[in-house]
C-alpha cells in the first residue's frame, strides 16, 4: 500500500472517531436522541477496525506505529460508544 492510502486510512478512522465522539457527548446531553446517526458511527469504527490488518501487513514500520496508535483510539472509541459512557 502507498503512504496516500495509509495515510488516507488514518485520516478515515481519525473523522470517524471525532464524530463518533461528538455523537456520544450529543447522546450524553439530549434525553431524545437520533440512535440512527450513532448505530451507523459505531458500525463505521467496526469496519474500520476490520480493514487495519491489510493495512498493517502492508505498511512500513513507520505507518505501522501510526497505524497502531490510530487502532489504539478507536478501539478506545468504540468501547465507549458500546458502553455509552
Amino acid at each position: 500500500m502507498t503512504n496516500e492510502q495509509i495515510e488516507t486510512y488514518i485520516n478515515q478512522i481519525k473523522d470517524t472517531i471525532d464524530e463518533a465522539q461528538k455523537e456520544l457527548a450529543e447522546v450524553k446531553t439530549i434525553t431524545e436522541n437520533d440512535p440512527t446517526e450513532y448505530s451507523f458511527l459505531l458500525k463505521q469504527l467496526k469496519e474500520l477496525e476490520g480493514e487495519m490488518e491489510s493495512y498493517l501487513t502492508n505498511a512500513t514500520p513507520e505507518q505501522k506505529a501510526e497505524l497502531l496508535v490510530a487502532r489504539e483510539f478507536l478501539h478506545y472509541t468504540e468501547e465507549l460508544m458500546i458502553r455509552g459512557i
